[in-house]
């Protein structure tokens, strides 16, 4: 029924439902951390109102206040003109680090966003190897550059995490309908990946790889234990055999 389903839910109420689910379990942790898909402003005045910090990134084409020193004048612009204008006469207030080994120069102000009434932290983020720019934001007013950069790049972690289920655990090949199936099927792939993970991290398979599991992928490990499962069960089976056919006493 998609949207017309009386329990249909959209990504953004979903967001909204997590947070305020984690507040009533007691769940303790420091910034609402999103990609840019989820900071509409009924969001971020959401996670505003509940008296939480959020970190988050925006796309190039959501506004920002800032003044312009050519036109002597302020007004909302979108990620490309934030660069020019930096990049033009800001650029002696960049700050450098590195991160894994990539050079990042960060502009930081506080501003605010079109379509919200309270004020953030802007971090207009240069990538100098990739050449790529991301703008990333937060409430968090006080929030230093490196420490907004750094954070905020730690949420790729469950990006990678997303990749492996669908390549190696079959995360989004369910062929059931209802939502407590689907729910089911979610938790029992993710205990998969818990558990091969949990593994290659305690190193459990050195006699079943050829080297070392540092660096190995998930998919290796999979199919490392795979072939453990399929040894034991081997080995059971032959027991299992012999104890049938031998003769009675």
């Amino acid at each position: 029924m998609g949207k017309n389903d009386p329990d249909f839910k959209s990504k953004l109420e979903l967001a909204k439902e997590l947070i305020a689910d984690a507040l009533a379990k007691g769940i303790p942790f420091r910034y609402v951390l999103f990609d840019a898909w989820y900071p509409a402003s009924d969001v971020l005045t959401f996670i505003q109102e509940q008296n939480l910090k959020f970190i988050s990134e925006i796309k190039s084409d959501r506004k920002v206040y800032l003044r312009n020193p050519e036109a002597r004048k302020s007004y909302f612009m979108q990620q490309d003109e934030l660069v020019k204008i930096i990049k033009k006469h800001l650029w002696h207030k960049v700050k450098s680090f590195r991160h894994r080994g990539e050079l990042l120069s960060v502009y930081s102000f506080t501003s605010r966003l079109k379509s919200t009434d309270f004020p953030v932290r802007v971090f207009v983020t240069f990538n100098n190897s990739s050449g790529e720019v991301r703008t990333i934001i937060s409430n968090d007013l006080g929030l230093a550059e490196k420490e907004a950069v750094i954070t905020y790049f730690e949420r790729w972690a469950i990006e990678r995490i997303f990749r492996e289920l669908k390549d190696s655990f079959c995360f989004d090949h369910y062929q059931v309908r209802h939502q407590l199936k689907i729910m089911r099927y979610w938790i029992l792939v993710i205990l998969a990946w818990t558990l091969i993970y949990w593994v290659r991290q305690n190193g459990y398979l050195y006699r079943t790889i050829s080297s070392s599991l540092k660096g190995k992928s998930i998919n290796e490990c999979k199919q490392a234990l795979l072939k453990l499962i399929l040894f034991s069960s081997y080995q059971a089976l032959r027991k299992n055999n012999a104890s049938i056919t031998a003769p009675p006493h």
